[in-house]
Order: structure tokens, then sequence, then C-alpha cells
């Protein structure tokens, strides 16, 4: 079998649209389409179905294209209809991590019935969600804008933005 070692007896784990015997290594590459520009990495998921299987394996591969950028990830949701808790929580552990190197994690793209699975349980409140990438993108750039005025208000001091002025109260 392709990428396995003499000796090595992991169990194969049929994964629909893939043959039988493809390493997890390879399924992640087939999975995840990557771009990066503006210091945001962009992840197109090539998978209608993102199971209990593939989950982990695709979110892994997400946290590499996370470390390259700083965190900073838009993962495109266009393909997939379909997803298990698994990948709710692969989400969930993507988002704690892209927020621990001082990125974000967007995801775009999510089928309806998805949305609403996110919206009714109530963990659409933990992610940041776009219709697209250029609206992820706009996200970013306001994030950033609005990270630069609260650094500028807090250094020179800012009217208006309460807790950020630090010149003494005459």
């Amino acid at each position: 079998h392709l990428g396995r070692a003499a000796g090595d007896e992991r169990e194969e784990v049929p994964v629909q649209g893939h043959e039988p015997g493809v390493p997890p290594e390879a399924l992640a590459e087939q999975s995840v389409l990557l771009d990066h520009a503006e210091g945001i990495s962009v992840a197109t998921l090539a998978e209608p179905s993102l199971r209990d299987y593939l989950a982990p394996i695709v979110g892994n591969r997400l946290l590499e294209a996370a470390h390259r950028a700083g965190g900073n990830l838009i993962v495109k949701h266009d393909l997939v209809r379909e997803f298990s808790s698994a990948w709710i929580n692969e989400l969930l552990r993507l988002t704690t991590h892209c927020s621990g190197l001082g990125g974000w994690l967007v995801i775009t793209g999510l089928h309806p019935a998805g949305l609403a699975v996110l919206q009714s349980t109530g963990l659409s409140k933990r992610l940041h969600l776009a219709d697209n990438e250029s609206q992820a993108r706009e996200m970013f750039a306001l994030r950033s804008r609005d990270e630069g005025a609260t650094v500028l208000g807090w250094l020179f001091g800012s009217p208006g933005r309460k807790g950020t002025d630090r010149r003494p109260a005459a």
C-alpha cells in the first residue's frame, strides 16, 4: 500500500469518494486547497462531507496553515454539504488555536443546514462567520483597523474611546 511502512497494520477506513488505503496525509492534501495572500491563509475544503474519520485529518492540515499565517485563516465551506459534531469540535479547536497565535479563524460559505445547526446550538456566537471570502477579508481589515485605533488611542489618548485615554484628568 502506498505510504505504509513494512509491518504497518493500521485499519483501513473507507472515506466516501476516496479509494481505500489512501494514507491520512494524502487525504489531507486532497481535501484542503491552500492559498496565502496578504498575511492570511485561505483554505478551500474540497470535501462534500466532513465526518468523524476525516474531520481530525483536515483539522490538523488547517492547524499547519494557521501557523504559517500567524493564526489568520479563512476556511471556505462552499463545497461542504454535511458535517458531524467531530468537525464542529475541529472548528472550535481551530478558533482557539488561531486566537492563541494572535489571529482569527473566519468561516465562509456554510451550507444553510450547517449554519442552522451552529445557530441553534449557540456555537455561531463562538465562531467568526462570513458569507464569502471577500466579506471575510473585510472582517480582517476592520479588525486590524480597530486594533490599530485602540493601540494608538492607548498610546496617545483618544477622546471618545472610553478606557483608552491615558492623559491625566485636568
